[in-house]
């Protein structure tokens, strides 16, 4: 990983490591899970924007979305983090969706759905960074401390000295 080669963040080599372990897996097999990452990505996507426009807007922009993005296409052919960094990006779109006061499961589900974004690419850290901007920005009447989560500020503060050593 440091040669230069592959040069992100650890998450996506260490869950392939532990997977490799399980099962052995072969490059075929790596584009097989971009494509699974890619699926998962989409089914968090839609359930957002099921949220927010309702069923049939939410099925037919999903379908659109994905019928016209050759880029995604082609990432999901590529043995490569790109499509797990785009299914975190969902997730964290997804959690931050939630308006209402946290559950624990919900803190717990931020927390890792940051942190996971954050260690699979470098920008992982400024897309979570724009999240908590508008945390920051739309909690205005709140105390500036507590306007960001405490889930987000964690991932946060494991992923920087993480950054700092590779």
């Amino acid at each position: 990983m440091l040669t230069g080669i592959n040069f992100s963040p650890p998450l996506y080599f260490l869950f392939n490591f532990f997977i490799q372990l399980i099962y052995p897996t072969s490059i075929e097999n790596l584009r097989v899970q971009s494509l699974v990452w890619t699926l998962i990505g989409v089914i968090l996507s839609f359930l957002l924007s099921r949220k927010v426009f309702g069923s049939l807007p939410a099925f037919l922009g999903t379908i659109l979305v994905l019928s016209q993005s050759s880029h995604l296409l082609s990432q999901s052919q590529e043995a490569r983090h790109y499509t797990m960094f785009f299914a975190c990006a969902a997730w964290v779109l997804l959690m931050q969706s939630n308006k209402k006061e946290y559950s624990k499961n919900q803190l717990l589900l931020t927390f890792l759905a940051h942190l996971c974004l954050c260690q699979i690419h470098y920008l992982g850290i400024i897309f979570s960074g724009l999240a908590g901007l508008s945390y920051l920005i739309t909690n205005g009447s709140k105390k500036i401390l507590h306007r960001i989560p405490r889930p987000i500020l964690v991932a946060w503060l494991i992923s920087l000295p993480i950054y700092t050593l590779l």
